[in-house]
């Protein structure tokens, strides 16, 4: 057994997960697997970092899409180089308020810049951001690869389940309903469609 089938056997015997499908429980194993085996807060010493570490990868990983283990871990480096300078800013800030000294050195500032430009590179690659500008068809192939993650791991929220067979008379007894999207909450309104009635019969 993997260690993803592992968790994802744990998590469905949590009492708060027994009416969750396993498909709807996959995506959080998976990330719950992830964050174990990354173990972002080793990366540092300081405990307000270490913190900050684990925020920036929940918020990653609750936010974007990865295909793989290895996006992940470029993940890991994305946020090592963040805390990186956000420390370097740190020094910056703390040379600026020195009133008998507040010359800041090239190496610093080219610290700096070597920082963020590692930051803007790993962004392009993981598609989180980018400055360049894409024509219709690259943004149309990115979304078409972004719907392939997201559909297998949020298959719940597309899945309905009505009686298909008519108690009756034994054919299929179908109603339309109207599946609305409710945002605030990532999930649906369930309505019975308004515009149409009757039977379908195979």
């Amino acid at each position: 057994m993997t260690d993803l089938e592992k968790e994802i056997k744990r998590l469905s015997n949590l009492r708060q997960n027994k009416k969750r499908a396993i498909s709807s429980l996959e995506r959080e194993a998976r990330i719950n697997v992830w964050t174990r085996q990354i173990a972002i807060a080793e990366r540092f010493t300081d405990e307000t970092e270490k913190k900050l570490a684990i925020q920036l990868f929940d918020n990653y990983l609750q936010n974007f899409e990865f295909r793989d283990y290895n996006e992940i871990t470029l993940v890991a480096d994305l946020i090592y180089e963040e805390i990186l300078k956000e420390r370097i800013q740190k020094d910056i800030n703390k040379i600026s308020e020195d009133e008998s000294n507040n010359y800041i050195s090239d190496k610093i500032i080219g610290s700096l810049h070597s920082v963020e430009d590692r930051i803007l590179s790993l962004k392009e690659r993981l598609h989180i951001s980018s400055n360049q500008d894409k024509d219709d068809l690259t943004a149309l192939q990115e979304l078409e690869k972004k719907y392939e993650l997201y559909i297998p791991f949020h298959r719940n929220e597309f899945t309905l389940e009505v009686p298909s067979i008519c108690k009756s008379c034994g054919h299929e007894d179908v109603e339309l309903y109207l599946i609305r999207r409710r945002c605030d909450k990532n999930n649906f309104d369930v309505l019975k469609h308004p515009f149409f009635s009757g039977r379908i019969r195979s």
